[in-house]
């Protein structure tokens, strides 16, 4: 697929110029994440870390924990397979704080300004653009063009679009399958499900393995595949 031909192009330089380095580390559960005084389940919070605070690391580790994030559902009688965020609670600094939080929801990045509009928005404040790496634009006698983006926080985004569909293959450096997932869902509203509505509007999980996870919704599809620290998110949808 064109969208694997352009990351191929785009994620050597993305690799070796612009990764993640920050001391700073970002929430990302939006209703926050419990900051306890113990690294397991049952140590007393002390506090709750509103989601896009940014916290440091202690370098100190607590218990393994897994989340329910999408239970186990049915699509036309077939049975689709749930997931669970794996993770563990790590020693973490917040303000004044110190105590031990669950890392599924902590990420390099900053997720405020990753809204659903920065893919067309061409990037917001804190994620400027810093170079074109590929543009092929679209002709009078073609409706095929391609794009690849570096932003200044090290994620790389490449696109392509033609008659028949469009995708984008998105590298983001120094990140876990759970925080590709929280990119993704955030981006592609992979989250909104509603059992009650038409079931072409959902995103489902057809298929997961330990370092990847596929979403269909009608004429989309949405891949997440993390490998040794990179996150490569490939989406691509149908005309």
């Amino acid at each position: 697929m064109r969208y694997l031909t352009l990351f191929l192009l785009c994620s050597s330089t993305l690799l070796s110029q612009h990764q993640a380095t920050s001391n700073d580390k970002y929430v990302w559960a939006t209703s926050g994440l419990v900051l306890r005084a113990e690294g397991n389940p049952q140590g007393k919070k002390l506090a709750v870390i509103p989601y896009g605070a940014t916290v440091q690391l202690t370098g100190e580790w607590g218990e393994d924990l897994s989340i329910d994030i999408i239970p186990v559902r049915q699509l036309d009688g077939e049975e689709l397979p749930g997931w669970e965020m794996l993770g563990q609670f790590v020693g973490v600094r917040y303000g004044e704080l110190k105590g031990y939080a669950f890392n599924g929801y902590i990420s390099n990045y900053d997720p405020k300004p990753l809204s659903v509009n920065f893919l067309a928005s061409g990037g917001k404040p804190g994620v400027a653009i810093v170079d074109t790496l590929h543009f092929l634009p679209s002709s009078a006698e073609s409706t095929h063009g391609e794009l690849s983006l570096l932003y200044d926080n090290g994620i790389t985004i490449s696109s392509f679009w033609d008659k028949v569909g469009a995708g984008e293959t998105i590298v983001v450096p120094n990140a876990t399958l759970a925080a590709g997932y929280l990119l993704a869902a955030k981006w592609f509203q992979l989250n909104n499900y509603n059992p009650n509505g038409m079931a072409w509007k959902n995103a489902y999980l057809i298929n997961k393995t330990p370092d990847s996870l596929t979403f269909k919704r009608d004429l989309e599809e949405v891949i997440i595949k993390e490998y040794f620290g990179v996150v490569i998110i490939l989406y691509s949808v149908a005309c």
